[in-house]
């Protein structure tokens, strides 16, 4: 709850809302659930062009139906029919297990799965399109000088700003589970500005030290050298941003957090003292 809070009070891309619910089941108290949105596409979710219904209106049959293809490296679906433009929206997975072989989904160059979660039918096109623009961010992020082979800078792909906010939020969280359940979105060429952007943490089961691995430097600098996250580690306008972005925005926010009228808002993050009080076992259930 308080990760999500500080999500939304530093203001991050797409940033749910977030409550704890008592839940009762005929009459029995079954204990206290912590309720927030999915990471999709759709309305008050995450406004992207839905590359999925344009796909499904153009197929015939059910698209989970299509024959499976594979490459080494890449799995679609062979569609009759794909849309023309297919530069978004996408919900791409940093997911280093494969829960579904079968499902749309490419490994870049330095072994990163990603998952095509908006699109887990997609057809060969759209996936060569997709891994194709990971690719070269990629090759351009594990560059020496930050530029991949076509002369382009790793932040011509992304929106800098929103891969600092999640990087600073894996860190304060000094959550271990670094290569999965980590989101990135995209919107079409057309529709918005074309680049990724990363979105807020999903997966945070081991945060804040819960499996007693607290740490006295970056998380990022005790990853091996050519993990994903020591690529923007190595890079010095990336430092630059980070600290932009710290003293700009997560620094006000917890500064906000432990004044003695926090907690007065539903949303925005507050004392631990707070949370305690507010959410604390109530003897009388």
């Amino acid at each position: 709850k308080t990760t999500y809070d500080l999500v939304q009070a530093v203001g991050m891309n797409y940033a749910p809302e977030t409550c704890f619910v008592q839940l009762y089941v005929d009459g029995e108290y079954m204990g206290i659930y912590f309720l927030t949105g999915k990471i999709e596409i759709g309305e008050n979710r995450i406004a992207l062009k839905n590359m999925q219904k344009e796909t499904e209106v153009l197929n015939t049959a059910s698209l989970k139906k299509y024959e499976v293809q594979k490459t080494e490296n890449r799995v679609w679906r062979a569609l009759d029919r794909t849309p023309e433009d297919v530069t978004g929206g996408w919900i791409l997975e940093y997911d280093e297990r494969d829960y579904d072989p079968d499902k749309a989904r490419f490994v870049g160059n330095h072994d990163l799965s990603m998952v095509l979660r908006s699109m887990p039918y997609a057809s060969e096109k759209q996936v060569n399109y997709i891994a194709d623009y990971w690719q070269e961010f990629e090759d351009a992020l594990y560059a020496e000088d930050g530029y991949n082979e076509k002369g382009k800078h790793y932040t011509d792909y992304i929106d800098a700003e929103s891969f600092a906010e999640q990087w600073i939020l894996q860190e304060l969280n000094t959550e271990s589970s670094l290569t999965s359940s980590v989101y990135f979105c995209k919107d079409s060429d057309e529709q918005g500005d074309g680049k990724l952007h990363a979105l807020y943490l999903w997966d945070m089961e081991h945060s804040l030290t819960r499996g007693g691995m607290a740490h006295a430097s970056w998380i990022a600098s005790k990853c091996e050298p050519d993990e994903f996250w020591s690529q923007f580690y190595r890079h010095k306008d990336f430092a630059k941003l980070v600290n932009e972005v710290w003293n700009t925005k997560f620094l006000p926010a917890i500064r906000a957090s432990l004044q003695d009228k926090t907690g007065e808002q539903e949303q925005g993050l507050c004392g631990l003292s707070w949370y305690e009080a507010q959410y604390r076992q109530d003897d009388e259930l």
